[in-house]
C-alpha cells in the first residue's frame, strides 16, 4: 500500500511539473503561458521576438476572452504598466488596411467573440495596422506597426 501511495505521489508530481510553464512565464487557464517583454519594439520585432523564445510554438498574445484579457493587463501592471502607455498584442490588418485583421497565432479576428476596441477604433487611420492596449482603459486601439515601440506579451502553450 505504501508503494502504491509513493508510486500516485511521483505520478502526480511528475504530471504537474510537466503541465507547468517556463521560468519567467505566467500560466492561465486553458494551457497557456503568458510572458511580459518590457523592451520597447515595433509590432514586427517584438513578434520575432516572441517567435525566438520557443519557435513554432510562441507568438505575441491572443485575446479570447475577458477574463484572459483581465489576465494578461494584470501581466502588464504587475511588470512595467508605470513606463508605458500601452502594449502590443498579436492582432493587425493582415492586409494592410483593409479591415481584415488576424491573430498572429492564425487564427482568424472574425473567429474571435471577445473584442474591447476604443470607441472610434480601429480607424485605419493612415497606416494603423497593429493592435496595442491601453494601460488606462485597457481598450484596443490600431497603431503604425513600423514606427512605434510598445512592451508587449508572447504567449505559448504550457509544455507537457
Amino acid at each position: 500500500m505504501k508503494l502504491l501511495l509513493i508510486i500516485v505521489a511521483i505520478l502526480f508530481v511528475t504530471g504537474l511539473s510537466q503541465a507547468c510553464c517556463p521560468p519567467l512565464w505566467s500560466q492561465f487557464r486553458g494551457g497557456r503561458c503568458y510572458r511580459y517583454v518590457g523592451i520597447p519594439l515595433t509590432w514586427f520585432e517584438a513578434r520575432e521576438y516572441c517567435y525566438n523564445l520557443n519557435p513554432g510554438k510562441s507568438f505575441l498574445v491572443t485575446v479570447n476572452s475577458e477574463e484572459e484579457a483581465t489576465h494578461i493587463h494584470k501581466i502588464f501592471e504587475e511588470n512595467g504598466a508605470e513606463k508605458a502607455v500601452s502594449y502590443w498584442i498579436g492582432l493587425r490588418d493582415f492586409h494592410w488596411n483593409q479591415r481584415r485583421f488576424e491573430w498572429d497565432d492564425g487564427t482568424l479576428f472574425k473567429d474571435s467573440s471577445y473584442t474591447f476596441w476604443q470607441p472610434g477604433e480601429p480607424n485605419n487611420h493612415g497606416e494603423l495596422d497593429c493592435v496595442e492596449v491601453y494601460r488606462s482603459n485597457r481598450r484596443w486601439n490600431d497603431h503604425g506597426c513600423l514606427v512605434y515601440k510598445r512592451p508587449f506579451i508572447c504567449e505559448m502553450k504550457r509544455q507537457n
